[in-house]
């Protein structure tokens, strides 16, 4: 068994993944195994990978032959890990990670016996870096206090994995996995370590809300984010009664943040319109009302303007 299983989803990367594939190579701590999941890709990313495998026997290939989507990827390759045995991190094919990552996660791992260790990042491109805030309660912190709840951000224990990996259930999501699997695993995590330092390195600009806003994409994000909000509370009433009002806050915060993060950035009325009117649903009536009677008025205010920073902090907390 290898001491960390790096689990990398892969879905239509040909040629973005060479940076990744460097740092992870570069690492000064080598007991590893790279689980490549391919998610059904659609050009030759998985020809790619196999490459990858074919250059060095510690990446291994998985393989969907239909897109499954992020979350069944990362839990295709947790499964690996959880038989395994070993210890988890999760990598987005276009990010890359410090060269002593390993070493240092593993030397944290090794002295404290912790399940979960947290690290910073750096925000690429750019100087920008990111440090873990120190917290007593992580599901407090998740739910309330504005903790980003990336996986990638977190280095999990193999036993953890295990846990983790008969609880969390498998269901087409490309938005909101992260608060779902984050959820989960804080809820299980009974020792934290943080460390300061940026070990990872966040590519801004890539991914799927980064794409052409429309309405059918719209559509999909709050499909997705609907579902997981779903699981978040299912798996919160049965394991962590005590924190469903945390919970709800927290689903809340997920479309509040979407509807905002879209409507702030767009200047065709008509779609900003239709856009509030996606939110016009059962699961998320208070954010359709709050775009209807805040989020509209305050965005006219500022029409053909640029749209001030702090009133955009502002509206995530109304």
């Amino acid at each position: 068994m290898a001491y960390f299983n790096i689990i990398i989803p892969v879905y239509n990367k040909v040629g973005m993944m060479d940076s990744c594939i460097a740092s992870i190579r570069e690492q000064t701590f080598e007991d590893f195994e790279v689980l490549l999941v391919n998610d059904g890709s659609t050009d030759d990313s998985l020809a790619m990978i196999q490459d990858f495998s074919k250059q060095d026997p510690r990446f291994k290939v998985l393989s969907y032959e239909k897109n499954q989507s992020v979350l069944a990827a990362r839990l295709f390759g947790m499964k690996a890990a959880a038989k395994a045995g070993s210890n988890v991190l999760f990598i987005d094919s276009d990010d890359e990670i410090e060269k002593t990552l390993l070493q240092e996660v593993h030397d944290v791992f090794e002295e404290t016996g912790a399940d979960l260790i947290r690290f910073g990042l750096k925000l690429l491109p750019g100087d920008r870096e990111w440090e873990p805030e120190e917290t007593d309660d992580l599901l407090q912190a998740l739910f309330y206090n504005g903790m980003p709840p990336a996986v990638w951000k977190n280095a999990y224990s193999g036993e953890l994995i295990r846990k983790a990996d008969e609880l969390i259930e498998s269901f087409y999501c490309n938005m909101g996995e992260d608060s779902y699997m984050s959820t989960v695993f804080f809820a299980l995590a009974k020792k934290e370590v943080t460390l300061k330092r940026p070990l990872y390195r966040y590519m801004i600009g890539n991914g799927m809300s980064t794409t052409a806003l429309s309405i059918p994409k719209m559509k999909k994000v709050l499909d997705s984010l609907s579902v997981s909000g779903s699981h978040i509370l299912s798996f919160i009433e049965k394991n962590k009664p005590e924190y469903m009002e945390g919970a709800r806050h927290f689903v809340d915060a997920m479309y509040r943040h979407q509807l905002i993060q879209n409507v702030v950035t767009e200047n065709d009325w008509t779609m900003i319109v239709r856009l509030i009117a996606l939110f016009d649903r059962e699961e998320c009536q208070s954010i359709f009302e709050f775009g209807c009677k805040e989020l509209l008025k305050i965005k006219m205010k500022y029409d053909g303007q640029e749209f001030p920073a702090e009133e955009w902090d502002r509206l995530e907390t109304l």
